[in-house]
């Protein structure tokens, strides 16, 4: 196969992956802001006296509501989050995934359950992008070495 058409399968490739990490990126957010963890701690729905004017939010965004549903670093406390900060019952180490994926299903959130399935994708993902960037790394090497004049 030619170097030039070589090099565009890879590029192609790279944005294909670069894509797909995006995609899979925004999923995890999708499905982590739909988690409900933490919210009976801070209660009921208010009922709305005014309607017309529209739903209430809730949580309401005050700073009781957000030191409950957010640690220090502003990210969401979800069933993901906590089972990112367990630690394994027989050794001193985090969770690995099976772990995780056990904790989850545990908890019943099916919304941080699919987040991790897309977490796992996007590790998948990340694991191609570095191979297209080794591939991509060679064949620059490869058009540098042909454009070299012969000796």
């Amino acid at each position: 196969m030619k170097l030039e058409r070589s090099i565009l399968i890879t590029l192609a490739a790279h944005e294909s992956v670069l894509q797909r990490i995006k995609l899979l990126t925004a999923e995890i957010g999708l499905h982590l802001g739909q988690c409900e963890n933490r919210f009976d701690l801070i209660g009921p729905k208010p009922v709305n006296e005014f309607p017309e004017l529209g739903e209430l939010p809730w949580p309401n965004g005050s700073e009781e509501h957000f030191q409950i549903l957010y640690d220090e670093k502003n990210r969401r406390k979800t069933h993901m989050w906590e089972a990112f900060r367990e630690w394994s019952q027989d050794e001193d180490r985090s969770l690995n995934d099976k772990e995780v994926m056990d904790y989850l299903l545990k908890q019943g959130c099916v919304h941080c359950t699919r987040a991790f399935y897309f977490v796992r994708e996007r590790k998948k993902a990340r694991r191609d992008l570095g191979n297209f960037r080794r591939s991509l790394r060679a064949l620059g090497k490869s058009a540098i070495k042909s454009l070299e004049p012969k000796r």
